[in-house]
């Protein structure tokens, strides 16, 4: 695995997530987004995204990767 790669493709995806409007964000809280991407070299790789609530429902909202 090449790890710039990798950060470039979650970066990518993490910035999706902050374009999104708060609302579709709080729709989605709790629902982990698996996806597979294939880097401009061929490899694949896979992220699993999810959106939490930071602190309590209906708050501030954050978007973590999973490990």
């Amino acid at each position: 695995m090449d790890e710039d790669t990798a950060r470039s493709i979650l970066s990518a995806a993490l910035q999706e997530y902050r374009g999104r409007p708060y609302q579709a964000l709080a729709g989605i809280a709790g629902q982990v987004d698996v996806r597979e991407v294939r880097a401009p070299d061929g490899t694949c790789y896979q992220l699993e995204l999810e959106v939490l609530w930071d602190g309590r429902p209906g708050g501030a909202v954050h978007a973590r990767r999973h490990r």
